[in-house]
C-alpha cells in the first residue's frame, strides 16, 4: 500500500495500464528530491550524471559540508547513463551527503562509475541484482542499518575500506571482477559473503568481525588477505575456493574457526595467529587445515 501510494503521488515510471520504458533527466530526480517528492523510479533511463552533492548542503564542519537526502529512494530495473555520486572534493572543502530514509537500487544498471564516499545512511541500502559497469566507491561509509548487495556484478573494483556497518552486510552471490576492499571495515552484525567470486586482488587486512562471518563456497581468484584482521564469533570456509595465496597472519579468532574442504592453490600464510580467547599457537592452523593444503 505505501508503494503503492509514493507511485500516486510521486514520480515514475509505470503506466496504469502496462510496464514501459521511460527517459528521465537526472535533474528531474534532484527536482523532486527538493521538492521532497516521493522518488519511485521503475523501468527508466535516468539521463546525465545524478549529483546528489547539489542537494542544499550545510556546514558540517571546518572541512565538510553536509548535503541531507531525507525522503526514500527507490530506483527499480533502471538503467543509469552517468556518474552517481553523494561526493566531492575541491577549494579545500569536501561535499559529502548523510541518507536520512532507505535507498534502493534494485536490479538496475549503472554505466559509469558510482561514488558514495563518506556517506551517512541511517536505513537499508539495498544494491541487490544491479550491476556496475565501472568502479563502485563506498569508502569510508557509515552505515545504521543493513547492506545487501546479494548477486549483485561489479565489472570493477568495489571499494569499501574503513566502513562502519551496524547493520548486517549481505553480499550473497556477489560478483567483483575487479578489486574488492574492505581494508579496516566494522562489521558490528552478520558479514555474509557466501558464494561469492572475486576476481582479483581481496583485502580483508584490519577489518574487525564482532559478529559471524560466512565466506562460505566462496571463489576468489586472485590473492586474498586478511592479516590483522579480528574475528569475535564464528568465522566459516566451508568449501572456499583459494587460487593463490591466502594471508592469514595476524588473525585473531575468538572462536575457532572452520576451515571445511577448502582448496588453496596458492601458499598460506600463518604467522602469529591468535586463537581462542588470546592464546597463540603458530601450529594451531595446522590443526584447522589439512595438511595437504599447506
Amino acid at each position: 500500500m505505501l508503494f503503492l501510494a509514493m507511485l500516486m503521488n510521486g514520480a515514475g515510471c509505470v503506466s496504469t495500464n502496462r510496464i514501459h520504458s521511460k527517459t528521465v533527466k537526472a535533474e528531474e530526480v534532484l527536482r523532486n528530491i527538493q521538492n521532497k517528492k516521493a522518488v519511485v523510479y521503475t523501468f527508466c533511463t535516468i539521463e546525465g550524471s545524478l549529483d546528489f552533492t547539489k542537494i542544499q548542503a550545510f556546514p558540517f564542519n571546518n572541512t565538510t559540508d553536509l548535503s541531507t537526502v531525507d525522503i526514500p529512494l527507490y530506483f527499480e530495473s533502471c538503467t543509469f547513463t552517468g556518474k552517481v555520486f553523494a561526493f566531492k572534493n575541491g577549494n579545500n572543502r569536501m561535499n559529502i551527503c548523510r541518507f536520512g530514509n532507505s535507498v534502493s537500487f534494485n536490479n538496475c544498471y549503472f554505466k559509469d562509475e558510482v561514488d558514495f564516499s563518506g556517506a551517512n545512511f541511517s536505513h537499508i541500502l539495498l544494491l541487490t541484482k544491479s550491476i556496475f559497469d565501472k568502479p563502485a566507491n563506498f569508502q569510508a561509509c557509515l552505515f545504521e542499518n543493513d547492506v545487501r548487495a546479494d548477486e549483485t556484478f561489479f565489472s570493477n573494483n568495489l571499494l569499501m575500506q574503513e566502513c562502519v556497518f551496524r547493520g548486517s552486510f549481505w553480499a550473497k552471490q556477489a560478483n567483483v571482477y575487479g578489486q574488492l576492499s574492505l581494508q579496516q571495515a566494522d562489521f558490528w552484525q552478520t558479514a555474509s559473503l557466501a558464494a561469492a567470486s572475486i576476481h582479483k586482488y581481496a583485502d580483508f587486512s584490519l577489518a574487525h568481525f564482532r559478529r559471524s562471518a560466512f565466506f562460505e563456497y566462496g571463489e576468489y581468484f586472485d590473492k586474498v588477505n586478511f592479516n590483522g584482521a579480528a574475528f569475535n564469533s564464528r568465522a566459516e570456509w566451508n568449501k572456499t575456493r583459494f587460487h593463490k595465496s591466502v594471508d592469514l597472519s595476524n588473525t585473531t579468532f575468538l572462536s575457532k574457526p572452520v576451515f571445511s574442504n577448502i582448496e588453496i592453490s596458492g601458499e598460506l600464510l600463518r604467522e602469529n595467529v591468535q586463537y581462542l580467547k588470546g592464546n597463540t599457537d603458530t601450529n594451531q592452523m595446522e590443526k584447522l587445515i589439512p595438511s595437504s593444503l599447506q
